[in-house]
């Protein structure tokens, strides 16, 4: 399991082996393709490469214990157990991605669960 943290260090999601991405409540909110991060809808919502998950802007949203490069991640606090199980609704067909915007340092105000909000 891959746990995702916040600028403030806190667990916001975690991803299982299929993929998908939960928020720690269980809800599925999303998941992982190549390089990409998706709604279930298809939407386009981010970039992940490298341990961190960036917005349209190329802004940081998401960090796992493995990201490398900047930001300075900050401290992460304990994290709660998912449960692991592959259980979400269909993928439906996915846009277009976007060309991906330059690297930046700044915080995304996006990061919170918010980012997976359409």
């Amino acid at each position: 399991m891959l746990a995702f943290y916040d600028r403030g260090g806190n667990h916001v999601a975690y991803g299982i082996d299929c993929g998908d991405l939960h928020l720690y409540s269980g809800e599925p909110v999303g998941y992982l393709e190549e390089d990409s991060v998706y709604s279930f809808r298809g939407k386009h919502l981010g970039w992940y490469a490298g341990g961190w998950i960036r917005d349209h802007e190329g802004q940081p949203v998401f960090f796992t214990r493995e990201a490398n490069g900047f930001p300075l991640r900050p401290a992460m606090l304990s994290e709660p157990e998912g449960n692991g199980v592959c259980e979400a609704p269909a993928r439906a067909p996915k846009e277009p991605k976007p060309e991906p915007a330059p690297i930046r340092l700044q915080w995304s105000l996006l990061s919170s669960v918010r980012f997976f909000e359409e």
